[in-house]
């Protein structure tokens, strides 16, 4: 019995013994498991911060990005200026930085549709008081042609004279209007000469285009002229001004169209050369 109790105490310290240090293991793993929990807390807040720092700076790096499209890019765009290069923006990335070039490029693709359908829309309506003009022009003439048979026919009788001039100045002031309107559409006058015409007879064609023909007196030099290609226009330019003279002017004030003197080439009546205009 002895003995036997003996042996129990001894195994009740050693069962103790080996309690006790399995409570100190469990405490160390305890200590250990928290120490660990707050660590991986921390790092997991650390990580949360950093996620959302890079995400505020990739926020703001797309904000400016986007700003510098709308304002820059696609005004310049737009506007038909040079496209300015985007901001440098690492923090954006590169996804960000193409998808805006793509918009850049689309805004421009559709600009150019666009600039090209009112281009033939302007073009049609453009050609529309040109068509017009084109088929006054003609009309004019045919009426100036007709005006001068009969006075060539009646060339005796005064009143007929006098109402064929009438008729021929006003067919001359239509055509000079449809001119007008055929190079307020940036299109050329229309009619050729095949010489070319001393300056005061230019002065005098004009002044044969407006309605107070009769105050205006063309005077100077015959031996200046301008070439043949660019007769109309002056004609046309000189009757727009003696038409704004005489319109301004008092009734009772008379004009004078005067050639211009050592501003153009000299003309020969005689051989009728041609040179090349200056």
């Amino acid at each position: 019995m002895l003995a036997l109790t003996v042996l129990r105490e001894r195994e009740q310290r050693r069962v103790l013994a080996d309690f006790k240090r399995l409570h100190i293991a469990h405490q160390r793993l305890r200590t250990s498991a928290s120490a660990r929990e707050s660590a991986l807390r921390e790092e997991a807040r650390e990580l949360n911060q950093q996620w959302r720092d890079a995400w505020d700076d990739r926020t703001s790096a797309v904000q400016r990005l986007t700003t510098h499209l709308v304002q820059e890019r696609i005004a310049a765009v737009a506007s038909g200026a040079p496209i300015p290069d985007a901001p440098s923006e690492p923090q954006a990335g590169d996804d960000i930085a193409e998808a805006l070039h793509d918009v850049v490029q689309v805004v421009r693709e559709e600009i150019t549709r666009r600039d090209a359908q009112h281009a033939d829309r302007r073009e049609a309506l453009r050609q529309v008081p040109v068509a017009l003009a084109r088929r006054v022009q003609p009309s004019a003439h045919r009426i100036q042609e007709s005006a001068t048979r009969l006075a060539d026919a009646r060339i005796s009788d005064e009143l007929v004279q006098e109402t064929m001039m009438r008729i021929d100045h006003a067919a001359a002031q239509q055509a000079r209007a449809a001119q007008s309107l055929a190079v307020l559409c940036r299109e050329w006058p229309g009619q050729q000469w095949p010489d070319p015409m001393a300056f005061v007879e230019v002065v005098r064609a004009a002044s044969g285009r407006i309605v107070d023909y009769r105050g205006v007196k063309v005077i100077g030099d015959r031996t200046l002229a301008a070439a043949a290609s660019v007769v109309e226009q002056l004609i046309h330019l000189v009757a727009e001004l003696l038409a704004n003279a005489t319109s301004c002017s008092p009734p009772t004030t008379p004009g004078r169209g005067r050639g211009p003197a050592g501003t153009a080439r000299r003309y020969d009546h005689r051989r009728r050369r041609r040179r090349r205009p200056r």
